[in-house]
């Protein structure tokens, strides 16, 4: 079932001085229900921009993201608002830096989107509880962020992608920051995610790991997604 349309999306950014870097030309791409995607490509070739747009955190000079939520809606037609709202349910999120919120504790940084959502208190930490358990990290629930090491901190972040049941995470560079076994640990926890919640994953990545993987797999280059078999 497709669950996104990306058709002819261009994307370009200006210098201070004036000059134009094309990063993005004319791409497109289609992304179905438990996909594992991955986006590989050199620094600068434009994976977090992609995802950016993607996910609707950046606006494509043109083109349309079409997704398919009960109905087809193209991102870039809607409102801040909508963008919003979408950003918080329909997509989860996962960084190579965690940008987890210093000040609350882990099941705190998890049950944070369900409560924007408007799920009341009982029932967002339920729900975190119950995937801080899938994670593994049940018993740093109560830990803020400075007392965890990076691979919990990556394994809180999922946690917190997932607790509004989004239908794609999109993740980018999710294991930069950590070291072998750790980034081996995140693979097998997004394989078993992907069939326990159904959920499709899109990853730029410079891990081998990783990508081998993904049950598709693509180059960006030049601008443009190639397929790599």
């Amino acid at each position: 079932m497709e669950l996104l349309k990306v058709s002819n999306i261009n994307k370009s950014y200006k210098s201070r001085t004036d000059e134009i870097t094309q990063v993005l030309v004319d791409l497109d791409l289609l992304v179905y229900q438990k996909d594992f995607i991955s986006i590989q490509g050199v620094s600068g070739s434009g994976k977090s921009t992609l995802l950016h747009i993607l996910g609707g955190l950046d606006k494509p000079d043109n083109g349309t993201v079409t997704i398919f939520n009960g109905i087809q809606t193209n991102l870039y037609s809607q409102s801040d608002k909508f963008l919003s709202k979408l950003r918080n349910t329909f997509f989860g999120f996962i960084f190579q830096f965690h940008h987890l919120l210093p000040e609350f504790t882990s099941i705190e940084n998890v049950a944070m989107p369900a409560l924007i959502a408007g799920l009341d208190k009982k029932d967002a930490y339920f729900k975190a509880e119950h995937l801080l358990e899938k994670v593994g990290m049940i018993d740093k629930a109560n830990k803020k962020p400075s007392t965890l090491s990076g691979g919990e901190q990556q394994r809180i972040a999922i946690a917190r992608a997932l607790i509004n049941n989004p239908k794609i995470v999109l993740a980018d560079e999710p294991t930069g920051n950590l070291d072998a076994v750790n980034s081996a640990l995140f693979l097998d926890l997004i394989l078993s995610l992907i069939v326990e919640f159904d959920t499709t994953f899109v990853i730029a990545t410079h891990s081998v790991e990783i990508a081998q993987m993904a049950t598709r797999k693509f180059l960006l280059k030049n601008g443009k997604l190639e397929v790599i078999s």
